[in-house]
């Protein structure tokens, strides 16, 4: 780590272990898909695994680049955890609109669906991402030292 841009190391280790519980999950949820083994709250999704793949990966890269002293690593993992925290809310969307299929409407596609059916591994890794957000929002902020100046 550089002396200029000194990261605390709770950041990278909740980069590398988010990153890395998402890239499981996607394999995961890839062996679901493939219906090998029926995984509990773990539904086969292919789109779901390059989701998962690619928010893991973007946090991993994050944290390496951070524990490698570059600065531009703390922009990865506020993408990873906005990617994830999209995800969350996108997913939690679509279990909503399940429950009003499922219980109000009372659509016969979705007889015997419960709310554990509507549960992704996106929805509860994402809370994961609702932390780090909460923990470091002041300090995802640009400083005052990388801002552009306005060209002349």
């Amino acid at each position: 780590m550089t002396e200029c841009y000194d990261v605390g190391k709770e950041k990278i280790r909740f980069s590398y272990i988010v990153g890395s519980l998402y890239i499981i999950f996607g394999g995961l949820q890839g062996i679901s898909a493939t219906a090998v083994i029926d995984i509990f709250l773990v539904p086969g999704s292919i789109m779901g695994v390059f989701v998962l793949t690619v928010i893991g990966s973007t946090f991993i890269f994050g944290g390496r680049e951070l524990e490698h002293g570059v600065p531009e690593g703390v922009s990865f993992i506020v993408v990873g955890v906005m990617l994830s925290l999209l995800f969350g809310i996108l997913y939690l969307l679509v279990m909503g609109a399940d429950s009003i299929s499922a219980y109000i409407i009372e659509s016969d596609d979705f007889q015997d669906w419960t709310l554990l059916d509507g549960l992704r591994p996106e929805l509860y890794l994402s809370l994961l991402s609702v932390y780090g957000f909460l923990r470091w929002r002041d300090e995802f902020a640009m400083d005052e030292g990388l801002k552009l100046e306005a060209m002349d």
